[in-house]
């Protein structure tokens, strides 16, 4: 099995895991859970930004990979989902410092599996090692990114929902006057 046909294989395996074991359940925030406040953002749509984002580049990327194909037809897309496709629900959520950290973290994961497999030198450090770990930190980056977009819509929620103010009727003293309430947050 060549190297190509080993990273579609892992990363086809990693997407469907991230998939069935991180999906939200979409029924968890229907319209009668959320508040009708503007900017409340969705976890099963943050999923599927992370999720798509990352899967259709490498597809797309994958799929280009003939052997009358240049190398950055194919590696284009793969970089790209593999690089900033996991933040992208991050980044919907509205928590770009935390997307900004997982495309780092995979950035420096690259960085080791080129340096782990472009390295001609022999050492004491066996940087086919380096290579390997770099994989499974940017995989491990990536499945991470992806199960936590739903958790950061929450977070995003959570903030909206600290500093509201909500006007609701209700009646008033022993007369029962019809009146407002203001229900205030910080």
């Amino acid at each position: 099995m060549g190297s190509m046909a080993a990273l579609r294989l892992a990363l086809g395996a990693i997407g469907v895991a991230s998939l069935v074991a991180c999906a939200p359940d979409s029924r968890a925030q229907d319209a009668g859970t959320t508040p009708d406040i503007p900017g409340v953002k969705y976890g099963p749509t943050a999923f599927g930004y992370s999720f798509l984002g990352t899967a259709v580049p490498i597809a797309v990327g994958a799929s280009l990979g003939t052997p009358y194909s240049s190398d950055a037809a194919v590696g284009l897309p793969i970089l790209a989902g593999f690089w900033f496709g996991p933040s992208a629900g991050h980044f919907y959520a509205g928590r770009p410092k935390r997307a900004l950290i997982g495309i780092g973290i995979r950035a420096a994961a690259l960085a080791g599996m080129l340096i782990g497999t472009e390295s001609n030198h022999t050492s004491d450090f066996n940087v086919n090692t380096l290579a390997v770990v770099g994989f499974l930190v940017g995989v491990g980056s990536m499945a991470a990114d992806i199960c936590e977009a739903p958790h950061s819509v929450r977070i995003h929620n959570e903030e909206l929902l600290r500093g509201h103010a909500a006007l609701t009727p209700t009646v008033v003293g022993e007369a029962r006057a019809p009146g407002l309430r203001v229900d205030c947050t910080f």
